[in-house]
């Protein structure tokens, strides 16, 4: 596709391929819209767990904040969609609606033409319809953890929610049919998502669940040494998977791969991560459950459970783990993640190191 070339944004080259297409910042109207057949290039300030099923059915994925083990790196690699990360503050979030080449391997955003019967359609917001009013249903806590556990899983199944959160034989499906029943999940051949109204709830329900969290007690966990020592040898390990000597890992070097592994077992044995995270809220104690059900997977040979999108891998659970931290905390993703953006450019600028050092956001 022609256009003028001009370059609208430039990061960092994370998963290498280039695409044309429709730039869009609201996820549901780039899903609805992939899910017709459009080329859609998702531009995003940072990527979520919940974001999961739009990633996935984008064409490719462009981002202001993050690393080459950000969140939207590391799914874009397994989905091997193109990527680029990293563009800075307030750049590709401008673009909804612009016509563009996503060039990840020079990882450039170019302008393109819009072909002539591109479709330039305003979706609906997706909430027609009606649905039994959740305020004459009574939803105890129970249903509400089970409705957020969908909400980050993104698409998911009874199944998979009993074994996230070690729900009895059928309770589950009891939880997800009262659930759809009034309206705050939808479930199909696909798996149960959330719907608009379930995001609301969620919403409703996490007011209530910062009242009751120690507020000092989460500034530290956010600020302390611990959980971003940890946070940040795991992308140091998650990058060296994936990147060796500043090019892609082609993973026949059975050793090194070994290693690599090793090093998380190792990172693994000092984990308390999902330990501190139970002390704040204790609905949180499964992620350290599961944190441990992944090393053990990975021990036993299963290199899947390191990173991997097909089963609840330690990547997944811990970004899943980042976003109910974020839900805890005053103030949107979105804002925590440029807060600490900030924080890092100072620290690099005071540090006096080179500016082409990744700066990691998870």
């Amino acid at each position: 596709m022609i256009g003028d070339g001009k370059v609208l944004a430039r990061g960092r080259p994370a998963v290498p391929g280039a695409v044309t297409g429709c730039v869009l910042t609201d996820p549901v109207e780039a899903e609805r819209r992939a899910s017709e057949g459009s080329l859609v290039i998702l531009a995003v300030t940072t990527t979520s767990p919940q974001l999961l099923p739009v990633v996935t059915s984008a064409a490719g994925v462009i981002t202001e904040l993050g690393g080459l083990a950000s969140h939207a790196a590391l799914v874009c690699r397994e989905l091997a969609t193109p990527c680029v990360v990293g563009c800075g503050p307030d750049t590709v979030t401008q673009l909804d609606g612009t016509w563009a080449i996503l060039d990840a391997e020079r990882g450039e955003l170019r302008r393109a033409t819009p072909p002539v019967d591109a479709d330039h359609e305003v979706a609906a917001d997706g909430t027609s319809g009606r649905a039994v009013e959740s305020a004459t249903v009574a939803l105890d806590d129970e249903h509400l953890v089970t409705l957020q556990a969908a909400r980050l899983r993104g698409v998911t199944d009874e199944s998979d929610l009993s074994a996230i959160l070690q729900l009895r034989h059928g309770v589950a499906e009891r939880h997800v049919a009262l659930l759809e029943h009034v309206g705050l999940v939808s479930a199909s051949a696909e798996g149960v998502r959330v719907t608009t109204s379930g995001h609301h709830r969620i919403e409703e329900w996490l007011v209530d669940e910062r009242r009751q969290v120690d507020g000092s007690a989460l500034t530290a966990f956010h600020e302390g040494d611990e959980w971003n020592r940890q946070n940040d040898q795991f992308e140091h390990i998650a990058t060296a998977w994936y990147v060796r000597d500043g090019v892609d890992n082609d993973h026949t070097d059975a050793a090194y791969d070994a290693a690599v592994l090793r090093d998380l077992l190792d990172l693994g044995e000092r984990w308390t991560i999902g330990r501190i995270a139970a002390d704040l809220r204790a609905r949180l104690g499964s992620y350290d459950r599961r944190f441990r059900t992944a090393l053990t997977a990975v021990r036993a040979g299963d290199a899947r459970w390191f990173l991997g999108l097909s089963v609840d891998s330690f990547h997944r659970v811990l970004f899943e783990l980042h976003q109910e931290m974020y839900d805890l905390a005053p103030g949107t993703r979105e804002e925590h993640e440029r807060a600490r953006h900030v924080r890092l450019v100072g620290r690099r600028e005071l540090l006096g190191l080179d500016e082409t050092l990744e700066i990691r956001d998870p």
